[in-house]
């Protein structure tokens, strides 16, 4: 027997879910609660779609776990006192109207502000730990209360020091909801974050975009204690937070960007490995250069030129012809370009992205869990990813991307391999299916060849005859997945914002999981995620991590199908490129060819 109750769950940036039957696996050692949601620390983003990377690629934490990949190596451009290209080239695209790191959100104003600005810490190119960068140490006794010790030495490009007030004051401003920075959310873990955001817990939309102003304009959970100490106050315990502060929005703003952001977002002063050279106006070309008084690693390239074309086709033209030496590849040029270009040229490496099959647990239909492990078995992963999606994507066997600190290659085992004699025998114990299946998406998007193909081999190695595909539009889309009508299989995908275990399980499968659509409940699984919260250090949280992703495999309530996999291309000017898990360059790894 499962035991099924019905809650409320609310969700960033959708309508509430409507009250609805829980579904909650009856096994020893395991229940349900039910709860309001408490907001998770940090905003999370649906993926809408194959996104064309040269627009929206780039849409999460910027300075996450890196790669350095090795190019072929004649195009214009000034050469460096050793015959190596001295200015290069990155298509970003049209860019944001004030380029703020706090207020970006595009995938063009992520790439610029991680060239302008170096956060707290960055990111170890293989573990994904965060190393520290302009903080000397991030100490907590308790995970909820964390002390930020700066290094000394650190100033903005125009001479101004670094200090623990330019953090703060770029915080709070950016927490600041009249202010209505795309960074807001990733505030909503910190003390004092609701002051500054009336209305943010309120369960109606339309309560929670009602324009009230704030008494105040500060984070009481941010203290600056002198000049190079700041003490932050959470409003839980999370000891993922160390990992959280390579993103953007946590990046420091010198004093004129407090006191006129408008006129500061055109001529941005950062504290990075590079400074801007003129203004920033979107869609319109932006160029920045080597800043000699950066404390980091000195980038090899002295001047970068971001262009502003109007389309990803047109910048791979320009690549094509020289004129671009850098670019985020969108899949359907990917082929292309490996032909023209040769491997060497086209930068291949995993991404964050997971494409899976939300299961509706709250259908009767779908509660054994046998049936659910079944479907998931049927389906051929490297067939599709290989073949359909022509490489672009990886299959997936785990709920966590392989990017991630502390990932494990195939935790799922059998129930992600392809196993069509082993899927019928399940759905036969399972008690086999009765009606018609019906597999929901988004049509427009990209997904159509491989919806079809997953209704092609569930009939065929299920036996499932009657298989019908609903394609609703977007926003008709979420709307069912909030108030759970959708009665079938759908497609969802998750994009992390920082490289954590947590950010992938906490908002999809808690029981107050602001993107829990298919209603799964289990005490065990929310202990677990409560406790890699509140452990001692992030390697002890990846304990409890891994085992509430053990127990949410065992119980499946989503298939994982495949993680996106990254590319880029490069010109023959260009050596290796570093880019990051989310595909961002990062420049100070982009290493010029030698002369020929």
């Amino acid at each position: 027997m499962k035991r099924v109750e019905a809650c409320m769950v609310g969700r960033r940036g959708f309508p509430p879910v409507a009250p609805a039957p829980r579904v909650v696996p009856n096994r020893p050692g395991r229940g349900s609660a039910c709860r309001r949601p408490g907001p998770t620390l940090l905003a999370v983003r649906w993926i809408r779609g194959r996104r064309r990377r040269a627009a929206a690629l780039l849409t999460a934490a910027s300075l996450a776990a890196s790669a350095v990949v090795a190019c072929s190596s004649t195009g214009g451009g000034s050469d460096g006192a050793d015959g190596r290209p001295d200015e290069l080239t990155v298509y970003a695209g049209r860019g944001p109207q004030l380029l703020i790191p706090g207020a970006v959100g595009d995938a063009a104003g992520l790439q610029m502000v991680s060239a302008l600005f170096t956060g707290l810490v960055r990111y170890d190119p293989l573990t994904a730990r965060p190393v520290n960068a302009v903080a000397a140490s991030i100490a907590s006794e308790d995970q909820k209360t964390w002390t930020i010790e700066l290094k000394p030495g650190w100033r903005f490009h125009n001479g101004e020091p670094v200090t623990a007030r330019s953090f703060a004051d770029a915080w709070n401003a950016t927490a600041y909801g009249p202010n209505g920075w795309a960074g807001n959310k990733f505030f909503a873990g910190f003390a004092g974050y609701r002051e500054l955001n009336p209305g943010s817990e309120d369960p109606e939309p339309e309560n929670a975009e009602r324009d009230e102003k704030p008494d105040r304009r500060t984070l009481s959970g941010v203290e600056v204690v002198d000049e190079t100490t700041l003490r932050v106050t959470l409003r839980a315990p999370f000891s993922q937070f160390p990992l959280i502060l390579g993103y953007p929005a946590f990046f420091p703003l010198p004093s004129a960007a407090i006191e006129d952001p408008g006129r500061y977002g055109r001529a941005p002063v950062g504290n990075g490995p590079y400074r801007l050279v003129g203004t920033h106006e979107a869609g319109r070309a932006l160029t920045v250069t080597r800043f000699d008084g950066y404390p980091g690693s000195k980038p090899p390239v002295r001047t970068v030129t971001f262009t502003a074309h109007a389309s990803a086709d047109a910048a791979y033209r320009s690549l094509l012809a020289g004129r671009v030496d850098l670019m985020p590849l969108p899949p359907e040029l990917v082929a292309d370009a490996r032909r023209r270009l040769g491997g060497g040229r086209v930068v291949d490496r995993p991404g964050s992205t997971l494409q899976y099959l939300g299961l509706p647990l709250y259908d009767k239909r779908f509660r054994d869990p046998r049936l659910r492990r079944a479907l998931s078995m049927a389906i051929d992963r490297e067939g599709i990813a290989g073949g359909l999606l022509a490489g672009t994507y990886a299959p997936a066997r785990s709920l966590v991307a392989p990017v991630t600190m502390g990932a494990r290659p195939d935790p799922c085992g059998a129930t992600c391999t392809y196993d069509p004699a082993g899927a019928r025998r399940l759905l036969e114990e399972a008690g086999g299916w009765d009606g018609t299946l019906y597999l929901w998406f988004n049509p427009g998007s990209g997904h159509e060849a491989w919806i079809r193909a997953v209704a092609d081999q569930l009939r065929r190695n299920l036996g499932i005859t009657d298989i019908q595909v609903k394609e609703p539009d977007f926003d008709l889309y979420k709307r069912l997945l909030a108030a759970r009508e959708v009665d079938g299989l759908w497609r969802q995908a998750w994009l992390m914002d920082y490289p954590s275990a947590q950010d992938y399980l906490q908002p999809l499968y808690a029981s107050d999981g602001a993107y829990n659509y298919s209603g799964y409940a289990d005490d065990e699984v929310d202990r677990l995620i409560a406790a890699g919260n509140a452990a001692g250090s992030l390697e002890e949280s990846l304990t409890h991590y891994r085992q509430a992703e053990d127990a949410l495999l065992d119980d499946l309530p989503v298939i994982p199908l495949w993680f996106e996999r990254l590319q880029f291309a490069s010109s023959a000017r260009v050596s290796s490129v570093g880019v990051d898990a989310f595909g961002v360059i990062q420049l100070d790894q982009v290493v010029p060819a030698p002369a020929n």
